[in-house]
């Protein structure tokens, strides 16, 4: 055991930094969409009733001055390779499940009437959900420090 007086132990740094585990694709878009609701700050139209949708049809669901459209004005996105502002298109380019697009677009998942605010809140919890790869490749980077 190594004794350190209290003076020289304030410049002791009381943890080890880590390295930290990559951000996905899906994660780094889903925060840009964030910033770019969080800019429009205002209310917002949503989906409705995606999940009455005939499934051949809800692909091609969309609605004007929605996130889908927000997201579809984006160059980066564009560049990217963002294809359209219908459901489909921002499903596939944010990497979302018919569950998480329900859940981020649709207006039955809202109180009210909803802000742009409400939804980059939630676009930021589907990115901060670590992927299963993250997450073992955190516990190698625990067990065995960085490669």
């Amino acid at each position: 055991m190594t004794y350190v007086d209290i003076e020289s132990a304030s410049s002791l740094p009381l943890e080890r930094s880590r390295p930290t585990v990559r951000k996905t694709v899906r994660q780094e878009r889903l925060e840009r969409l964030a910033e770019i609701l969080e800019e429009h700050d205002s209310t917002i139209p949503l989906l409705t009733r995606i999940e009455y949708a005939p499934w051949h049809e809800r692909p091609y669901l969309r609605e004007d001055r929605s996130p889908l459209t927000l997201a579809f004005q984006d160059e980066g996105f564009r560049r990217q390779g963002l294809s359209g502002d219908r459901l489909g298109d921002i499903m596939d380019f944010f990497e979302l499940n018919e569950r998480e697009a329900h859940h981020l677009l649709c207006y039955c998942h809202y109180a009210s009437s909803v802000t742009s605010m409400m939804v980059a809140e939630r676009a930021r919890d589907l990115a901060s959900k670590r992927t299963l790869r993250q997450m073992f490749e955190g516990l190698r980077l625990r067990l065995f420090g960085a490669a």
